[in-house]
């Protein structure tokens, strides 16, 4: 019973095709042979269409109408249509005379999303010494549309300038004192704000940044990775662990501390003992104790007596942060952390101090109360009195009380704050 609705449908769909041929042969002949509103309307309808017979057609009319208007519907139409094949005709049209037609190329790469047009659409941005950026700016918004469309991370650094940059440094140049409108290119900066940010958020386009040519786009990466907080991104991060410039290293690490996965702490272990650059070995002991794993424990006991004191001063923090964690492991850092209380290096002795304050372990009391007695800067009393309050050992009131009379006003508040906490409890 059900065959006959069938195999009318069939018949139907049979006598349509001849149709729709018909009217893609009489809308190339009017895109050949028609004035310009016809050929115009013809371009824009066989884009609707999207047959592929139209192609070869439309780009002979994108290169050869002599109406810009027309090129431009071409250009419209291929995008449209979404054949690769159109990618190289579409950039020779970006030299196009008209801006019309040059936005409209410019819109087609976009929805064909082909990266071979991103960097023939970042010239059309580029502004350093004599090269200027495309004098239209519907032309220059469109390109940066179409960048957000294709996605590739090489196209941040100009999408940047254009969304943040450029009219800010312009407005320090004419607005009035308090006036902060920008004044002008209102819409390119709308369409690179937003294809800038739809890039930082794209895995894929930031994952393609780690292999950048340029150091600070694949630095610029691995920081973006970090902040996306994606468990993708640990083996990519690990990776750029082994980049031959330190900044994308140390960005690396931070970001995978940033991400939190354990799979990170053996490469990182590896980076904080065998780094030889300072800063990279600093934010990857940082990254450890945000990890948090029980691994890094003697690894950042060991870092504590790192040549670098930026190393040692995250050392002695990333052990503090282990009692959130592993309590046995934090016990097993107090001994460590008391004798980092010598460290030469004042923001060593701090974050020690304030480490072991986290721990809560009695065995600091006395050499915390020391500290806040004997040394010789402040910035460390103040936060040893604080951290004899964060432990909560009732025999440090009196020495608390008499560090209230310390002539230094931060001293005084700290230890203030630090009896507030041991008689709350």
């Amino acid at each position: 019973m059900r065959r006959k609705p069938i195999f009318a449908l069939l018949v139907l769909a049979t006598l349509a095709i001849p149709a729709v041929a018909d009217e893609v042969d009489d809308l190339v002949a009017n895109l050949e042979y028609g004035d310009l509103d016809v050929r115009w309307k013809a371009a824009e309808a066989l884009g609707e269409i999207g047959d592929s017979r139209a192609f070869d057609p439309l780009i002979e009319s994108l290169k050869d109408d002599e109406d810009s208007r027309v090129r431009k519907g071409a250009a419209w139409a291929l995008g449209l249509i979404g054949d690769p094949k159109a990618v190289d005709p579409l950039i020779e049209a970006l030299q196009d005379d008209y801006g019309s037609a040059r936005a409209g190329a410019a819109e087609a790469l976009g929805r064909i999303g082909d990266p071979r047009a991103v960097e023939p659409l970042i010239a059309l941005l580029y502004e350093e010494g004599s090269q200027s950026a495309d004098p239209d700016p519907q032309v220059r918004a469109n390109a940066a549309w179409a960048l957000g469309e294709i996605g590739d991370f090489r196209a941040t650094d100009v999408l940047y300038y254009w969304g943040v940059l450029k009219n800010k440094i312009a407005c320090e140049a004419t607005c009035s004192p308090g006036n902060t409108k920008q004044p002008y290119d209102a819409n390119v900066q709308k369409a690179a704000k937003e294809a800038h940010s739809k890039i930082m958020n794209n895995f894929e386009s930031l994952t393609s940044g780690l292999n950048h040519e340029l150091y600070w786009v694949r630095a610029d990466a691995a920081e973006s990775l970090g902040k996306s907080g994606d468990p993708q991104a640990v083996d990519p991060l690990i990776e750029a662990l082994k980049d031959e410039h330190p900044g994308v290293r140390a960005n690396a690490a931070e970001a995978l501390g940033a991400v939190g996965d354990p799979k990170a702490i053996d490469p990182l272990t590896e980076v904080v003992r065998e780094d030889d650059d300072k800063s990279t070995r600093y934010y990857a002991a940082r990254a450890l104790g945000y990890i948090g794993d029980t691994r890094a424990v003697d690894l950042l006991i060991d870092a504590l007596e790192d040549e670098e004191g930026r190393v040692r001063h995250n050392s002695a923090e990333a052990l503090g942060n282990l009692h959130e964690t592993w309590e046995i492991g934090a016990v097993a850092a107090v001994v460590p952390l008391i004798d980092a209380l010598k460290d030469e290096d004042e923001w060593v002795r701090v974050s020690a101090a304030y480490s072991l304050g986290k721990i809560g372990d009695e065995r600091a009391t006395d050499p915390l109360i020391e500290v806040m007695e004997e040394d010789v800067h402040t910035g460390v009393q103040g936060w040893a009195a604080y951290a004899l309050g964060m432990i909560g050992d009732r025999s440090a009131i009196e020495p608390l009380r008499a560090a209230r009379g310390n002539e230094n006003e931060w001293v005084r508040n700290m230890a203030t704050d630090a009896l507030t906490l041991i008689q709350a409890e």
